[in-house]
């Protein structure tokens, strides 16, 4: 999925050059995310012609749940985007039911799939189109960021009175995977999405 600041910074404008890759050259990423996606890990985890439009999804904190484009696809005639619905503001739900079509539950998730049709095997056609697409959406609150209080932290990993006894809490979160704020005293899946919330 650095520097957070970067986060601000409009891809659109970046100056990147188009891809050169064929659709039948990109192989499919078989892994999945998971709910600790970052923005780093998007080009890890998304296939090269859709990376950009993700990116732009996560810089508006969209919740992208899945995403394809590589020679598998073909064979079908289209990539697609699948963007949680659930989590919108009302004005990117009308611009996801518009660009999209309703795909009602996605992993109990109400969804939109974004379809972008495959014409001539351009790889740089659908880095552009999903770009276009993407930058119709915009910023809103990161609705499906969760925080975890002490006590639901407590249950979900079983701890004890004696594991909250430090100084610093960040260290507990450290060893469990998750980081701690000592602002708001809550825990996230990771340092970007508090800095989210707060609008950073």
């Amino acid at each position: 999925m650095e520097n957070f600041s970067n986060f601000e910074k409009d891809p659109l404008q970046e100056n990147k050059e188009p891809l050169k890759e064929r659709l039948e050259e990109i192989e499919p990423i078989e892994e999945s995310a998971g709910q600790k996606i970052t923005r780093e890990s998007i080009k890890e985890l998304v296939e090269a012609p859709l990376i950009e439009a993700c990116e732009i999804f996560y810089d508006k904190n969209i919740r992208t749940l899945s995403s394809s484009a590589n020679k598998k696809d073909i064979e079908r005639g289209e990539v697609h985007i699948i963007l949680d619905v659930e989590t919108m503001s009302p004005e990117n739900r009308e611009i996801a039911k518009k660009e999209g079509k309703e795909i009602g539950d996605y992993g109990g998730v109400e969804a939109v799939e974004i379809v972008i049709p495959i014409k001539e095997d351009d790889a740089s056609e659908i880095q552009e189109k999903s770009k276009e697409i993407a930058s119709l959406f915009e910023k809103q609150e990161p609705q499906w960021i969760e925080k975890y209080s002490l006590e639901e932290i407590r249950d979900m990993f079983f701890l004890e009175d004696e594991d909250f006894d430090r100084e610093n809490l960040g260290d507990l979160a450290s060893e469990i995977g998750f980081y701690y704020s000592s602002e708001d005293g809550f825990f996230y899946d990771n340092k970007e999405y508090w800095e989210k919330t707060k609008g950073d």
